[in-house]
């Protein structure tokens, strides 16, 4: 019903430095995210999430300058949602909620208006609301197309809510809340910190299971899916953003999210992920060769970055500015630029545009991947956590070669959150000959989007030959992949090679009558059109001559899978 990561007493001590900021005389009101119209399951915003911790949709929560009280403002929950979806906190259970929480007083949201009538000052956020896999840049971004789309420019929520604020509350000044959030939630704390620790070590095992399972052959979006694996089996949400898993060319794109190209013998590949873990979520970045080494151009080329970044690495700190830190760390580059033997002009020219680059040191990193704060310009603290990032670019040859960690600023130095993930490259090359996990899957091989083919579907041995103890972390308790065991041949042990040719049969079926299906379905107007641009569900669907009717082509399937099954030996017949 209520999560379990931070304390009453936390959420009390954020909301009472809010009521110190806002003053005596004002009022902050913070509306909670909608219910979602997808399947999808409900998020929180994070601004809600970090004040109060509650999961509710429709929510609302008030802070009152005038009488120091913290409200909440939930919706009623029906008896049809009860059975259907369980039990939540809402306005029908005030002394359940005031626990969990610690707020002072629980109101449904109809009572709402009378809190905040004759307030002379309203604080609320006057930006976007982040959700899943958003952050406030790309929030920003996306409004901005909304906006100059001239069949739409509709306002967004946030914009709704304050027009509403205006219209029912017209004495009432509205001021932004978002610098003072910003601000509260900038430096982490100790429960925050933990959280973030974990999402790290989450984002490098998955990049670890990647690196492993990458061969020639495979597809973008297979890595994406053996680290998503990782991440849910360890208790994350979902990816905290959409992954970037950029092949060959693609890598020249720096915010490449597609992730459908296959991966090509010789081509280098980028990966940047993270997960969502209980609202926070990290940032990791690493390129690996498909084929499992380092072409000499690839190693000058990913060599140099990586040798800048355990520059910064080394002279990362608090009490002194990020730019302070770049400008050091270039100026120990210099030197290694002007010795190194570079292949290509253009290589060493893009070294020396890369020490010139000031935002090595990118982002802030929390509860979304471009977090709020800011600390350009301002001596790092202990609790605020970043990214490195330092990258080179070869315009001439259109390569972006960069790598990425999440570092916590801490009193003495820094804690990096995905060291997990090797970074030297001897140490990737070594990932990459490991087992992953992507080769014992028994589907989906080879061409994964070819429906006609079956030639990918090869059941292969269930068993592993690794000890458990290769997988597991147990400081964190977190499992890269399930261990599969030896077992005897009981009865139903062949089962997925008998599904496996029972599907060959349905495919072979299908495409032998593929040509005459998709005749039936010409335009007769198109003499030019291709029998294989007829979708086999169509050719289902649509077709009623008695000679080629659905009913005929379900039985026909129906026969193949029937005589594939009768024919396993072992198999059981019958007289039907």
């Amino acid at each position: 019903m209520f999560q379990t990561d931070f304390s009453p007493a936390e959420f009390t001590a954020r909301c009472r430095r809010v009521l110190e900021a806002i003053g005596s005389d004002a009022v902050a009101l913070i509306q909670g995210a909608e219910k979602e119209t997808s399947h999808d399951l409900f998020r929180q915003t994070n601004d809600f999430y970090y004040l109060c911790g509650v999961e509710v949709p429709h929510a609302y929560l008030l802070l009152d300058g005038r009488s120091k009280a913290c409200s909440l403002f939930l919706p009623h929950q029906s008896r049809r949602q009860i059975e259907n979806e369980g039990e939540i906190l809402s306005a029908d259970n005030v002394e359940t909620t005031r626990a969990l929480t610690g707020v002072d007083a629980v109101y449904g949201i109809e009572e709402l208006s009378r809190f905040i009538d004759g307030a002379k000052l309203l604080y609320t956020p006057l930006r976007m609301a982040e959700g899943a896999m958003m952050s406030w840049d790309t929030l920003q971004n996306g409004q901005r197309e909304v906006f100059s789309d001239p069949w739409d420019g509709r306002l967004d929520r946030m914009r709704w809510f304050v027009a509403l604020l205006r219209q029912r509350c017209p004495a009432t000044e509205i001021r932004d809340l978002a610098p003072i959030l910003n601000e509260l939630r900038f430096i982490k704390s100790p429960c925050e910190i933990e959280l973030l620790r974990m999402a790290g070590r989450l984002s490098a095992l998955g990049v670890i299971e990647a690196m492993r399972s990458t061969r020639p052959g495979a597809w973008e979006y297979q890595l994406d899916a053996v680290m998503r694996y990782i991440y849910l089996v360890n208790g994350a949400r979902d990816a905290g953003y959409r992954a970037i898993i950029a092949s060959g060319a693609n890598i020249r794109f720096g915010h490449y999210r597609a992730n459908n190209a296959q991966l090509t013998d010789g081509d280098l590949v980028l990966v940047d992920c993270a997960p969502d873990y209980h609202y926070y979520t990290s940032d990791i970045g690493r390129m690996w060769p498909v084929n499992g080494r380092y072409s000499a151009v690839q190693r000058e080329l990913y060599g140099f970055v990586v040798a800048y970044h355990k520059a910064f690495l080394d002279l990362i700190r608090p009490g002194v500015t990020a730019e302070q830190i770049t400008a050091e760390a270039a100026e120990r580059m210099r030197g290694v630029v002007e010795v190194t033997r570079w292949s290509k002009p253009i290589y060493a020219q893009g070294a020396r545009d890369a020490l010139k680059w000031a935002y090595h040191m990118t982002h802030p990193v929390g509860m979304a991947v471009h977090d709020v704060g800011h600390y350009r310009g301002k001596p790092l603290q202990p609790g605020v956590v970043l990214t490195l990032d330092p990258t080179l670019r070869v315009p001439e040859e259109q390569l972006y070669i960069r790598s990425e960690d999440t570092l916590l600023i801490t009193e003495d130095g820094y804690e990096n959150f995905t060291a997990a993930a090797p970074l030297e490259l001897d140490d990737v090359e070594a990932t990459i000959r490991q087992a992953g996990m992507l080769q014992g899957f028994p589907a989906m091989r080879g061409q994964a989007r070819d429906r006609h083919s079956a030639a990918h579907l090869r059941p292969r041995s269930a068993t592993t030959t690794r000890p458990a103890s290769e997988f597991a972390d147990e400081s964190m308790q977190v499992w890269p992949r399930t261990q599969r065991t030896n077992a005897p041949a009981v009865p139903g042990a062949y089962l997925p090679a008998v599904l496996a040719r029972a599907y060959q049969g349905l495919c072979a079926c299908c495409a032998r009558l593929d040509r005459v299906f998709c005749q039936s379905l010409r335009n007769p107007a198109d003499p030019a059109s291709r029998p294989s641009s007829c979708h086999p569900l169509f050719r289902l669907q649509l077709r009623s001559d008695a000679s080629h009717s659905p009913c005929s082509t379900l039985g026909l399937a129906s026969w193949a899978c029937l005589s594939t099954l009768l024919s396993v030996p072992g198999a059981r017949s019958s007289p039907g």
